[in-house]
């Protein structure tokens, strides 16, 4: 009994460890790829992301997006992002998204989402580089969502880097942590 509840408590507590961190991966059908470049003009600095699926993988790290303008430009610059999004088999609860390429550069200044089911949302964190969309409800599978979010650099840099996390919803996590622990004390079991 007491290895049971030893093992439940480690599954639980990687389960929630994960859960922080964000173990999905983004991709174009396969789901494999999490580092992606885009170049795009400073002229007209809107960049619209083919559709990507997000799907459970917990090895998976952070999304990274690179950005290369096709020439330098005169600052301030407003990057638009516009992301279409397919949530395949995790619902999500929260996204972090950070830009990353050079502190004091770039802050988040608008972000828009709208989902199949018009699920409420909150942003935080708007006026500085990291952003936090959190819905009310978890998206469940199958949800289509599209943010569009833009960027302002303040500073000539010569890219931009952008890193997302999006996070499973907790009790997915819980239900998988109780799952591996099932398996544990099953394998523990056998003589």
């Amino acid at each position: 009994m007491k290895q049971w509840i030893g093992a439940l408590l480690i599954v639980a507590a990687a389960a929630a460890a994960a859960s922080a961190q964000g173990v999905v991966e983004a991709g174009w059908g396969d789901g494999e790829e999490t580092h992606w470049t885009f170049d795009f003009d400073p002229q007209n600095p809107v960049v619209h992301l083919p559709q990507m699926d997000i799907l459970l993988n917990p090895d998976a790290g952070p999304i990274w997006k690179h950005f290369l303008p096709s020439e330098t430009g005169a600052t301030p610059l407003e990057l638009r992002i516009i992301e279409d999004w397919h949530v395949c088999d995790v619902p999500i609860r929260d996204w972090h998204e950070e830009y990353v390429s050079m502190p004091g550069a770039g802050v988040w200044t608008e972000v828009t989402v709208q989902d199949t089911w018009n699920t409420p949302y909150t942003v935080s964190g708007l006026g500085t580089p990291i952003i936090d969309i959190v819905w009310d409800e978890p998206l469940p599978h199958c949800t289509l969502f599209t943010i569009e979010k833009t960027l302002l650099i303040h500073l000539e840099v010569p890219e931009i880097d952008i890193v997302e996390y999006p996070t499973p919803e907790p009790a997915t996590m819980g239900l998988l942590g109780l799952g591996l622990a099932g398996l544990v004390v099953k394998r523990k079991g056998r003589p």
